[in-house]
């Protein structure tokens, strides 16, 4: 009789690991998932530089001539599997002629939006520019003083060349200019 006790225990057993096992199953048979692709796009900054020289009349350095000529900065809205994101930008002067560089001065500078900084040598917009627009001028002219010319150069510089360099960062989690370009010249050290 004992034998017997234990074999229906046993089956017991057994049929309650069934019943689980089945009763689990059945809820595995019922769960079900779902799937849903996010998509992300990479935001992009492009930029160009605007320019408005006209020609120049050829006049002689000793004359001190002053020419139009002014440079803004594009933020581009171009789509092409990205999204357009708004940026600072900075920039910088050079000369294709060292000596021409000491003797030339911006006219019509903007010292509202733009800010000089003189230990890197760059132009900074202060303000964010969005997709699609474009900077205050810069500045709206030049003008180049002889007197500051060498004699010895003077009558060998007939044309001389304005060369502008610029770069944009993303303005996205940025307070502020200085922030932004902080980050980008040394993001390890920024966070």
């Amino acid at each position: 009789m004992q034998i017997k006790k234990y074999r229906s225990i046993a089956v017991l057993w057994a049929a309650g690991v069934l019943w689980c096992l089945g009763n689990f199953q059945t809820h595995a048979f019922f769960t079900g998932y779902d799937e849903k692709n996010n998509t992300i796009t990479v935001g992009y900054n492009e930029s160009e530089i605007i320019e408005d020289f006209p020609v120049p009349s050829s006049i002689p350095v000793k004359d001190n001539p002053s020419y139009r000529k002014t440079v803004q900065i594009s933020n581009v809205n171009r789509t092409f599997g990205g999204a357009a994101v708004d940026c600072y930008t900075r920039v910088m002067l050079s000369y294709s002629d060292a000596d021409i560089g000491k003797a030339v001065k911006l006219l019509g500078k903007d010292t509202q939006n733009w800010v000089y900084n003189a230990q890197d040598g760059y132009y900074y917009y202060v303000s964010v520019l969005r997709a699609g627009e474009r900077t205050t001028p810069l500045f709206t002219g030049l003008q180049i003083n002889g007197a500051d010319v060498e004699e010895l150069y003077g009558d060998r510089i007939s044309d001389f060349r304005l060369q502008i360099y610029e770069e944009t960062v993303q303005a996205v989690n940025f307070n502020n200019y200085e922030d932004a370009w902080r980050y980008y010249l040394n993001p390890v050290n920024s966070i």
